[in-house]
């Protein structure tokens, strides 16, 4: 009975963030403050108009809130009930610790595929729809030499050096994740139909937009931010100066990840965008070596992940994996109860590309597990 009720509340939850995602001019951020002032999703939506009048809502944001036809929810979860798709709330301690902590993570997310990648190493891999056969060739070898040391590789499914470097991740040995600016049951560019069926197979397709929802221009910008904030790392391969990839690179500098380019011939038009970033201070890229050094990472395979640090391990109190005296200090600022992502920030002193990447280390060598909210220490 206890069992049979939980998932009744978890349904509910669900149906309760789907129904503030598909509010009309309610974004990310707005949402999350309301959540925030009335303690849950759940108690927004048990609140009376009284209530609602009473906080100062306005009538345009009471009004939206009422709009949401219950049969738009009722067909997302039925969506959601289908083998290999399911719907990740934001409060969900399954939601990607990485993107949950950007300035306005998505508080829906549908996924067809494995939902467990989206909180693996990633690091993305963009760059121009109109490129050339060495740019296309050289994201393939870069993705395929990342998929092979475990990483992730994530890209938006475009044509030109998105699709090189999923396909380059799927000849690889890890997964490879594609992020869309529709919805999932409508894949654009339309081409790609058959690579985002491997993509499924192999990894995962990501989208914050209900599963028939038509591409338009403006999707694709917030799209980008979703591809980054997933990342450890965005490298772009060839960008003209105007290039969309470079919306991904200033949300990236945004969320406190790295940036990389690619540098190509001088005077040439297509990579005037990378050059202007190596300018600026991205690391430079010939080969996955050059990634992996950046992020301090050695290799990641399964569950394992070494870094490049040469510090002495400290003894692990499970008698196996150990840390390495940086990853071991940032241990010391979480607690054995919920501990935010803010709080071990504010005790540490670390940005927090940094926080996180370490986070992630100690957590897949067992030494805390991901709540929601935040960490716990279990060692």
């Amino acid at each position: 009975m206890l069992m049979i009720r939980r998932v009744f509340m978890n349904a509910l939850n669900i149906q309760h963030w789907l129904k503030l995602s598909q509010a009309k001019g309610v974004g990310p951020v707005t949402a999350m403050k309301l959540v925030e002032y009335w303690g849950s999703v759940s108690a927004l939506w048990q609140a009376s108009l009284d209530a609602w009048q009473q906080a100062s809502m306005s009538p345009a944001l009471i009004n939206a809130l009422l709009q949401v036809p219950q049969s738009v929810i009722d067909e997302d979860c039925q969506w959601a009930d289908q083998s290999g798709q399911c719907i990740l709330t934001i409060d969900d301690p399954a939601y990607p610790e990485y993107l949950r902590v950007t300035s306005a993570p998505p508080i829906v997310l549908y996924i067809k595929g494995n939902p467990s990648c989206l909180s693996r190493l990633q690091v993305a891999i963009v760059g121009s729809r109109r490129s050339s056969y060495q740019g296309r060739s050289f994201a393939h070898h870069l993705s395929k030499g990342l998929s092979n040391q475990g990483v992730v590789v994530t890209s938006g499914l475009a044509r030109g050096i998105d699709g090189a470097a999923h396909q380059g991740a799927l000849v690889g040995s890890s997964e490879t994740i594609a992020v869309l600016g529709c919805g999932l049951d409508i894949i654009y560019p339309s081409e790609h139909r058959r690579l985002a069926s491997l993509i499924e197979d192999r990894g995962a397709l990501v989208s914050e937009y209900r599963p028939c929802t038509k591409p338009k221009p403006h999707h694709f910008p917030q799209r980008n931010r979703i591809i980054s904030g997933l990342s450890h790392g965005v490298v772009v391969v060839e960008a003209a100066r105007q290039s969309g990839s470079l919306i991904t690179v200033e949300h990236a500098l945004d969320q406190g990840r790295e940036v990389f380019a690619v540098p190509g011939v001088a005077g040439v038009a297509s990579v005037e965008g990378c050059h202007g970033l190596l300018r600026s201070g991205a690391t430079l890229v010939e080969h996955e070596g050059d990634v992996l050094d950046a992020l301090g990472i050695r290799s990641v395979r399964g569950k394992s992940l070494e870094t490049s640090s040469s510090a002495a391990r400290q003894p692990s109190p499970g008698g196996g994996v150990s840390l390495d005296s940086e990853c071991q200090m940032l241990l010391e600022c979480v607690d054995y109860k919920m501990t935010t992502v803010d709080q071990v920030i504010a005790r540490s002193a670390l940005n927090v590309a940094k926080v996180n990447s370490m986070l992630l280390i100690i957590e897949l060598k067992g030494y805390i597990t991901r709540v929601s909210g935040g960490y716990v220490r279990v060692d």
